[in-house]
């Protein structure tokens, strides 16, 4: 067997990613034929003895690779331990035969797709290629205008670095919410909460959508699905496949979102116009009171009196009497009798009494 680097061989047995890896042996915690390691040193475990924090790695520990895709939800901890006892990775995925770690990371309050292996190959291309995109959808309070999607589109500095989405847009339109689309491109981790707050919008949920290629598809918030090494070496190899599907997606909904956009400009102006009291001739009004429609004016009339209790006559028919009576009075004695008094003792009953 060929020797090779020894944070390649952690990583290679499922211990932790490469640059995981590069972290123990420069903290001490790894010791090569009884000596500590130190990066670049090399080995071959069939003949050298590695220990990581006194555990000797065997030939055997090297376990079969897994893949995983995850549905990460919201408030659980992107690690498979937490000493502040929060939900954890290990709560959702401990039917897996496997030491797993994550690629990359999604914030606390984040949900969505999540990518775990015990292969630190492909975690390492994973995590350092600038090239493949991720997406996410954002869920903001009430429509945004579209100077401020644009606002949103040139990023910030977030803690002193820069946070630069590869491209945004209007994804779907609530009843007083939002969902924005946000493409970013190399950068898995970035604080896409704070970015929003930063441009001000109120964003109440952020849900990865896809790395790559790969979507969350069908999967519930806590679930998972195994995946083939073909799969993720597409999204490493062939980001650009990803991109061009983001961007049929975008112009499929172009047309759509400009229709959205110019309703809700409508309404702002509408409610502008109302909150500003203007008078249908487009001058202020002394009380600022609300726009009175053509309806209103016939039901109060022109001089705010109450509506009259007799109504115009039908063409070519006289006035309408009114009754003698109203609904309900008790007749007198001697009165006839309106519709739905009772008879008397003996007296014939009308048909329907």
């Amino acid at each position: 067997m060929s020797t090779e680097r020894v944070q390649k061989i952690l990583a290679q047995t499922g211990i932790a990613s490469r640059r995981k890896a590069e972290e123990l042996i420069r903290e001490g915690r790894v010791t090569l034929n009884g000596k500590q390691a130190q990066l670049g040193d090399q080995a071959d475990l069939s003949k050298d003895s590695i220990k990581v924090d006194g555990k000797l790695l065997r030939m055997a520990d090297k376990e079969a690779h897994v893949y995983v895709a995850f549905h990460k939800p919201r408030g659980v901890i992107s690690m498979f331990a937490d000493p502040q006892k929060r939900p954890h990775l290990g709560d959702y995925l401990g039917g897996v035969q496997a030491r797993l770690f994550p690629v990359g990371r999604l914030d606390f309050l984040a949900e969505g797709l999540l990518l775990l292996t015990n292969d630190g190959e492909i975690a390492e291309k994973l995590q350092k290629s600038d090239k493949i995109p991720r997406v996410y959808w954002v869920r903001v309070k009430g429509h945004p205008e579209r100077a401020l999607i644009d606002r949103l589109a040139k990023g910030g500095r977030i803690e002193g670095k820069l946070i630069q989405p590869h491209s945004v847009r209007l994804a779907a339109d609530l009843s007083s919410r939002s969902k924005i689309e946000v493409v970013m491109v190399g950068d898995g981790s970035a604080d896409l909460q704070a970015l929003f707050e930063q441009k001000g919008f109120l964003a109440d949920k952020i849900v990865r959508q896809s790395i790559g290629q790969l979507s969350l598809g069908s999967l519930k918030p806590g679930e998972y699905r195994l995946l083939r090494k073909s799969q993720l070496e597409a999204v490493i190899e062939q980001p650009e496949l990803a991109l061009q599907r983001i961007e049929r997606e975008a112009e499929k909904t172009r047309e759509w979102a400009q229709k959205v956009e110019a309703r809700h400009e409508a309404d702002r102006a509408r409610e502008e116009e109302a909150a500003a009291g203007l008078t249908p001739s487009g001058s202020r009004g002394a009380s600022r009171a609300p726009r009175i429609t053509p309806a209103a004016e016939v039901r109060k009339g022109a001089a705010g009196a109450r509506r009259p209790s007799v109504r115009p006559a039908r063409s070519g028919a006289g006035e309408r009497p009114r009754p003698s009576r109203a609904f309900g009075d008790k007749p007198k004695f001697g009165e006839k009798r309106a519709f739905g008094d009772k008879p008397k003792f003996g007296e014939k009953r009308a048909f329907g009494d």
